[in-house]
């Protein structure tokens, strides 16, 4: 829309979000995949789909994978919130979430990703120039300094993935 109007001077795309699957560290139940999560018994936590585009992402998922009608029912804890969601992981009663990439080395030690083949549209976190900045000359700078290497590789600490297009 930025672009559409005739209001972008530029964008730099600092990271990249993706639905991870995350489960108590030490994977007390063995989940290697998202199939996994149809057992019986299991308990999920996920974004609300209403709210959440993360959520959005893993029911289109399921449905592709013919698994929403097998994993529906073992989702208990719905929210707006990952904190909320990582929460319900780490303080229980839950086995495990589908939250954002981000969410796994903020919980560093208390939760453990499970490697997945899974493959979702990139979410690009994107840094804007705006046409009509007061200071386009620092404007500019800064989405030269969000280009650098540094930059890239602090959102790569902090568990943002790295575009791929």
């Amino acid at each position: 829309k930025v672009r559409e109007a005739g209001q972008l001077t530029d964008s730099v795309v600092v990271g990249v979000l993706r639905p991870v699957l995350l489960v108590p560290r030490g994977n007390p139940r063995k989940f290697t995949s998202i199939a996994d999560l149809a057992e019986p018994g299991v308990r999920l936590g996920n974004g609300d789909p209403r709210y959440s585009t993360c959520g959005q992402m893993f029911v289109d998922l399921l449905k592709r994978k013919n698994l929403y009608d097998r994993v529906q029912p073992n989702i208990t804890l719905e929210s707006r919130s990952h904190t909320e969601i990582a929460n319900g992981l780490i303080v229980g009663p839950l086995d495990a979430i589908v939250v954002w990439n981000y969410i796994a080395p903020l919980y560093a030690g208390k939760v453990q990703l499970v490697p997945d083949a899974c493959r979702y549209p990139e979410v690009h976190i994107t840094v804007v120039g705006l046409t009509q900045s007061p200071q386009p000359r620092l404007r500019d700078a800064f989405l030269e300094w969000c280009r650098s290497p540094e930059v890239q590789a602090l959102f790569a600490k902090h568990g943002y993935g790295v575009a791929t297009q």
